[in-house]
């Protein structure tokens, strides 16, 4: 079920009575975009993707409505994938590796000696670890060395596109009082306007940002997952 953005429109008049609903839809518009981005709290389940052998970088086609952020978590087949980023494999490749049988492919790159183990280069019939270098890509450690029909299953945090007419109801009777403030201040702020007020425009600012930031770390305990608590996994290779 979803809620209308246009039903927060009241609540945001209510504040800014002098404020045409045209520049308080705009304001709730780049508001839940902002809320979105930033709580990072709504997650979308891919369809399963192909694993194809010696292909690390899979194309991720973005949900009806929405832009792709990241990839959160996923499986191939009944195995977890952990979620993690390029950086913290360069940095702590030895402790992330762990629990792994890894095996480097380095046929063919370097002539002579040859450099210490590296993610880049590890390979394994079954992928441990995922990251996203660009928003639509999806990158596997290590290389799949078999082909696995429709076997990728990623989940991954969206935020709206400027498309967006309404939200999940359970994000909207959670936090319709954030998304409220937020345009608030967002209009409050603005420069020569009938509703121009940067006193209360900063109280429903920090309102807002806290707002975003306690959305933002029961997202990150994994208290929602869209509509329903999240199943979290363990698997054993």
């Amino acid at each position: 079920m979803a809620s209308p953005l246009s039903d927060l429109l009241p609540y945001v008049l209510q504040h800014v009575p002098s404020c045409t609903d045209t520049q308080a839809e705009t304001a709730i518009l780049e508001t839940v975009i902002d809320f979105y981005q930033r709580a990072a709290l709504y997650s979308v389940d891919l369809d399963p993707i192909d694993v194809v052998a010696d292909q690390a970088e899979y194309d991720l086609t973005n949900p009806d409505g929405f832009q792709i952020q990241h990839v959160r978590s996923g499986l191939i087949s009944t195995y977890e994938l952990l979620a993690t980023s390029e950086e913290q494999l360069d940095l702590n490749w030895k402790d992330l590796n762990c629990g792994f049988t890894w095996r480097y492919d380095y046929d063919g790159v370097f002539d002579g000696p040859m450099p210490p183990d590296s993610w880049r280069h590890a390979v394994s019939p079954i992928p441990g670890l995922v990251y996203t270098p660009t928003p639509n890509v999806a990158r596997l450690v290590g290389i799949p060395t078999e082909d696995i029909d429709a076997a990728l299953i990623l989940k991954v945090v969206c935020y709206p596109t400027q498309a967006i007419e309404e939200i999940d109801d359970w994000i909207y009777n959670r936090y319709w009082q954030v998304l409220r403030d937020g345009a608030v201040g967002k209009l409050k702020s603005m420069t020569n306007k009938p509703y121009t007020d940067l006193r209360t425009a900063t109280d429903y600012s920090d309102k807002y940002e806290d707002g975003v930031i306690i959305a933002h770390g029961a997202a990150l305990r994994s208290y929602q997952r869209n509509d329903r608590p999240h199943l979290r996994t363990r698997s054993f290779r």
